[in-house]
């Protein structure tokens, strides 16, 4: 997960000023801009890097993302699912975490209400790592299509309220899309939306050692 990236991109959407609309969206589209640009620098980064090899780092020129939108960008009512039983969520590997349903959102977008669960990952939580992080696999139209076939994910922090905030822009792959040693987790059936998000990032192709 790229948990802390997108909690820094967060932060810095929720200090946008609201008197002046203008601003606002030019900061919204700049700070979506920057959380691209440091996803792309750690991708650059030996060690750090997802990419399989040296080779795919040196020649890597970027993700590929859709367009910026706000309009992806929902204030949607949720509700907290309690007593929920841990489950083994598949994954591309061999790699299994413990996952429990923490809640659902409820989404209008193109005119469509659907419904996206929302997980926690035990293990994590356990670990003392991401205790406030919640975890949105899902599939949508474009899976398949002009995004990965397995589906995106995204990390959102625990709401304090009714509501929550999820930003398809912040949608990101899954980290077996560009190295196959990656153990990833596959979005559960329920989390496939109707419509098509056409948000966030977007398929790559990743030559592969």
């Amino acid at each position: 997960m790229r948990y802390w990236i997108i909690l820094i991109s967060l932060a810095l959407l929720a200090c946008e000023p609201s008197s002046d609309e203008t601003a606002k969206t030019a900061t919204y589209e700049e700070t979506i801009q920057a959380h691209r640009q440091k996803t792309d620098s750690l991708f650059r980064e030996p060690g750090a890097s997802p990419l399989p090899s040296m080779e795919v780092i040196a020649g890597f020129s970027g993700l590929s993302y859709f367009p910026i939108d706000s309009t992806y960008r929902l204030r949607v009512p949720w509700k907290r699912v309690r007593d929920a039983t841990p489950f083994v969520m598949p994954t591309t590997g061999d790699h299994e975490n413990q996952y429990v349903l923490f809640g659902s959102a409820f989404i209008t977008l193109s005119g469509r209400q659907d419904t996206l669960h929302i997980y926690q990952n035990l293990d994590l939580v356990e670990e003392g790592r991401l205790e406030e992080s919640l975890f949105i696999p899902f599939r949508d139209a474009t899976t398949g299509q002009s995004t990965y076939g397995g589906g995106r994910y995204l990390d959102v922090p625990i709401p304090d309220s009714d509501t929550m905030e999820i930003d398809f822009n912040l949608a990101y792959n899954p980290y077996c899309v560009y190295n196959y040693s990656y153990s990833c987790p596959i979005p559960p059936p329920e989390n496939t939306l109707s419509m098509a998000v056409k948000a966030g990032e977007k398929m790559i192709e990743i030559p592969q050692p």
